[in-house]
């Protein structure tokens, strides 16, 4: 799960932040 979400933040950290929010919210 962490692993996910850290690959997940990579990309959004490129494109934008507000996505990485968004799948914290969402996984929890």
């Amino acid at each position: 799960m962490e692993l996910e979400i850290k690959l997940f933040h990579q990309n959004s950290s490129k494109k934008s932040p507000a996505g990485f929010f968004i799948v914290l919210t969402s996984n929890v």
